[in-house]
Parts: C-alpha cells; sequence; structure tokens
C-alpha cells in the first residue's frame, strides 16, 4: 500500500483524535498509567540487573550490558514523556 500526503494527514488526524479520547476517558487514562507504572517497575529491576552483569563483564569486546542499560534507559524515557503527554501519574504528582 502506497502512502500518499492525503493518507499521511488522515492518519494524523486519527492520531489527534485518539489522543484526544484517551485525555478524556478517565478510564482509558487508568488503563494506561496502570501498564506504563508496571513497566517502568519492570525496566527499573532490568535495569539493575544489568549493571551487575556489566559490572561482572571480563569479555575482550564492548561490554554488551552497558548498551542495553542505554538502550533501557531511552526506552524509559519515552516512557516518561508518554506518561507526561497524557497528563498520567497525576495522583502520584499531587
Amino acid at each position: 500500500m502506497e502512502t500518499t500526503p492525503r493518507k499521511m494527514s488522515v492518519l494524523g488526524e486519527t492520531i489527534m483524535e485518539l489522543q484526544k479520547d484517551v485525555s478524556k476517558s478517565a478510564f482509558a487514562k487508568c488503563r494506561l498509567e496502570d501498564l506504563i507504572k508496571n513497566e517502568l517497575k519492570e525496566i527499573n529491576g532490568t535495569i539493575s540487573n544489568e549493571h551487575i552483569w556489566e559490572l561482572g563483564y571480563e569479555g575482550d569486546d564492548p561490554n554488551p550490558h552497558t548498551d542495553n542499560i542505554e538502550k533501557l534507559i531511552a526506552y524509559r524515557d519515552v516512557l516518561h514523556k508518554i506518561a507526561d503527554e497524557y497528563e498520567l501519574f497525576c495522583a502520584a504528582k499531587k
């Protein structure tokens, strides 16, 4: 399927409508908040584990755990941006 400027415009409008719906829906907002909170908890544990493995790495190649940590931190930053965009974690911020 070929993408045209019109299709991109419709896609952009659809995404904006979805964002409005999520922002209005307390249920959707709550579910999204739960998903992100759980994912952040998991990521933080994984980063901690990767750091332990990073310290114990004795290979000659660049430490693969360092790369994993960088990717996980970037992913965590994206989740925080999503949370800010949808005004999630409101209860925790008050």
